[in-house]
């Protein structure tokens, strides 16, 4: 008897040549009997798939076969899509879907976003954050009031500090329009600070290097001018001895007061003993209210105090 041994070739899923068609040949010649393995042509088989690795393995390094395969003991690539249908692993992670922007699926641990969907979940974070944070690129509103604890800055020149000084440049209350309604403080084209506004009261007191007042006044009758004048805010009936009376038949002259200090200004009595004072009125309807008419007398002034003038009754 005699034996023929056929050692095996691992050769490329399609053959060389068209005259070389199997990928494993095995036979065996025992006693004029031959076997051998299924020949396999250029579709793959069951068996081809089994021992694709080993057919690589047996692969020249020139051969072009290789673009046909991946390598994972070095570093590859491929022009072509592949389709991961178990997932697919990353560091031992698995990640079993890939969530587009109109995906509908919830995100989970294996699972990543493409980049339209990863853009459309931060401007989707963005929106909701406008409604909670303030922008400080764009012009934005609070509906709550903001406490500002160390103060605010207004551009490069102007701020207002925790204890409420304001540096400004002017102010505006109401809608204000220059010479006819509102309140403004503000610098004229003269470099002087000017206050406009309608009507201006001091509790205390008001200083001012120069006065000028805007008012028309009209007179009928005579102005007198005269080195004293003087608004009586009180009168004291005297009698002979020159105590105080009630009684007009009792009464022989008058001491008259005027107001000399309304506390933040003193004045002095320009009245001298001997100058006589004329009171005069002309323009009062008589007859429409009682004891209210016209008056025009002189009386003689006796003595004056710093803050009364006493004239005489005749």
């Amino acid at each position: 008897m005699k034996e023929i041994n056929v050692e095996t070739y691992g050769v490329p899923a399609e053959g060389r040549s068209k005259n070389y068609r199997g990928k494993t040949v095995t036979a065996s010649v025992s006693g004029g009997s031959a076997s051998a393995a299924s020949p396999q042509g250029g579709s793959a088989s069951t068996a081809n798939t089994a021992n694709t690795a080993n057919v690589a393995l047996n692969l020249s390094s020139d051969s072009t076969d290789w673009e046909k395969i991946l390598r994972k003991d070095e570093e590859d690539s491929t022009s072509y899509a592949i389709d991961f249908l178990k997932g697919l692993k990353i560091a031992s992670v698995l990640i079993s879907s890939v969530l587009a922007s109109s995906s509908t699926g919830a995100a989970s641990d294996d699972s990543i976003f493409t980049s339209k969907a990863v853009q459309a979940k931060i401007e989707d974070a963005i929106k909701a954050l406008s409604d909670i944070y303030l922008s400080k690129k764009d012009d934005d509103s609070a509906k709550g009031a903001i406490t500002f604890l160390k103060g605010l800055k207004l551009g490069s020149n102007f701020s207002i500090d925790e204890l409420g000084n304001a540096i400004l440049n002017s102010i505006s209350l109401g809608t204000f329009e220059h010479l006819v309604k509102g309140l403004g403080l503000y610098k004229n084209s003269a470099g002087h600070w000017c206050i406009e506004c309608d009507d201006a009261y001091f509790r205390m007191k008001a200083v001012f290097e120069q006065l000028e007042i805007r008012k028309m006044y009209s007179s009928a009758g005579n102005v007198n001018i005269s080195p004293s004048g003087s608004k009586i805010s009180r009168v004291e009936w005297l009698d002979a001895s020159g105590n105080i009376t009630t009684v007009a038949a009792d009464t022989v002259a008058y001491k008259c007061y005027f107001l000399a200090d309304d506390g933040t200004t003193a004045t002095t009595n320009s009245w001298q003993a001997k100058d006589y004072a004329l009171c005069k009125t002309f323009n009062i309807k008589e007859g429409v209210y009682a004891n209210v008419s016209n008056q025009y007398y002189w009386r003689k002034v006796t003595d004056a105090g710093s803050i009364l003038i006493e004239p005489l009754w005749n």
